[in-house]
């Protein structure tokens, strides 16, 4: 005879994976962006060359303060039974165009014990410290609200080994500050 009870082990677990659904989480500055029933583009690491359509379903009412983030539920048709629950999977949503000037993620310094965030700039054969206000970041790119100029030429590599003035040469093309429009994903 079976009794129940809260340390036994479940018998079974019941999985529907047709739709599946993907969970996402997504900044808070996009929550008036994200509509229930918009497209949405899936990717798995499983099937890499694959993208799989689905579109937002449910949309949290609620932002989680630690994380600052707001969950989106995405149904996806899964009539070939290819996703299988616990993948991992990676979402896209078109939030739209932000024009603004990107650069590489890790040219960006965060001041310790402060918010102050830095990149060091090449002038003539020396660099230069320029402070950096920061916005969305975009995979690697992140957007630079304030503080560069389209153009400016900023150092990438070895910035831990920088100080103000310091004399450098460039050995690969280095990167500038360029405007550009990527994709909100």
């Amino acid at each position: 005879m079976f009794v129940p009870s809260a340390t036994a082990p479940a018998i079974l677990t019941l999985m529907q994976i047709e739709p599946v659904e993907v969970t996402v989480s997504v900044a808070e500055g996009f929550y008036d962006q994200v509509e229930e029933g918009m497209p949405a583009l899936v990717r798995t690491d499983v099937y890499p060359n694959r993208e799989f359509k689905g579109e937002v379903y449910r949309k949290s009412p609620t932002i989680n303060r630690a994380s600052r983030t707001f969950e989106a539920e995405i149904r996806i048709p899964n009539e070939e039974r290819m996703l299988r629950p616990g993948m991992f999977a990676r979402v896209s949503l078109n939030l739209g165009d932000v024009e603004g000037i990107y650069i590489p993620a890790k040219a960006v310094v965060s001041q310790p014990g402060t918010t102050n965030q830095y990149v060091f700039v090449k002038e003539g054969d020396r660099v230069r410290r320029v402070a950096v206000e920061t916005g969305n970041r975009y995979q690697d790119q992140i957007r630079i609200v304030s503080g560069l100029d389209a153009g400016q030429t900023i150092i990438t590599e070895g910035i831990g080994k920088l100080n103000q003035g310091t004399l450098v040469r460039v050995v690969s093309p280095s990167a500038s500050a360029q405007p550009s429009e990527p994709s909100g994903t």
